[in-house]
C-alpha cells in the first residue's frame, strides 16, 4: 500500500472552509457534527442506510442540541438512536 500524503488531504480539507464567513466557526461545526455521525454509526453498528449482520439498534430521526463553546455557540442535529 502507497503511503498518504496526509498533508495534501488536510490542505483540501481546510480549502473547503476558506469561502466562508466565518472559516474556524465552519470547521469546528463540521468536526463536531462528524464526531456524533462516528458515535452515532457506532451505537448502531452500521452506517446510516446501510443493512449489517451487526447493528444492534436503529436511527430514529434527528434533534436539535446545542454545543457551548469559547469560539461560539453551535445548534447540531445529531442522529437518534433507539436503545
Amino acid at each position: 500500500m502507497a503511503p498518504r500524503n496526509s498533508t495534501k488531504d488536510f490542505k483540501n480539507l481546510l480549502s473547503q472552509f476558506i469561502g466562508e464567513s466565518d472559516p474556524l466557526f465552519e470547521m469546528l461545526k463540521w468536526t463536531t457534527e462528524q464526531l456524533m455521525k462516528i458515535e452515532a454509526e457506532g451505537i448502531v453498528g452500521a452506517e446510516k442506510g446501510q443493512h449489517s449482520e451487526s447493528r444492534r439498534t436503529y436511527f430514529s430521526g434527528t434533534r436539535v442540541r446545542r454545543f457551548d463553546t469559547r469560539l461560539a455557540r453551535i445548534s447540531h442535529k445529531p442522529a437518534r438512536t433507539l436503545h
